[in-house]
């Protein structure tokens, strides 16, 4: 009988050969996926040319009117919080005004009260 002997070594070798190819296999593949990939990006690419060209050279203009609006925010902010403050200080002022200013109403209603009161009991005793 026909005998086919193989050794640990030679038996490692085909392993790693298998093992081998299949990376081969495997990187072929992947090469292929990624050509594919950057065939359509350089299509897409190609087709909007003008409208990356465009948005490039606009891109200085943007950065400068951000720039420009960020300033102007700055300031205005500034300007906002000393309107704030202004205002705050304003309706403490009137707060204080009209609590005075109340105070001498509610005295005299009380006094205009006290004034009725005696009227009237000053009539009612006149009648009885």
């Amino acid at each position: 009988m026909n005998e086919i002997t193989l050794t640990l070594g030679e038996l490692g070798q085909l392993i790693v050969f298998l093992f081998v190819c299949s990376i081969c296999v495997f990187a072929i593949i992947v090469l292929i996926n990624i050509n594919k990939t950057v065939s359509k990006v350089r299509n897409i690419i190609d087709k909007n040319e003008q409208n990356i060209e465009k948005s490039f050279s606009a891109i200085p203009v943007l950065v400068e009117n951000i720039s420009e609006t960020s300033e102007t925010i700055k300031d205005n902010i500034g300007k906002l919080g000393s309107t704030v403050d202004s205002i705050t200080s304003a309706v403490s002022e009137t707060a204080a005004v009209v609590s005075d200013k109340s105070e001498s109403f509610f005295d005299i209603v009380s006094v205009v009260a006290e004034i009725i009161k005696t009227l009237l009991g000053a009539f009612s005793k006149d009648k009885k």
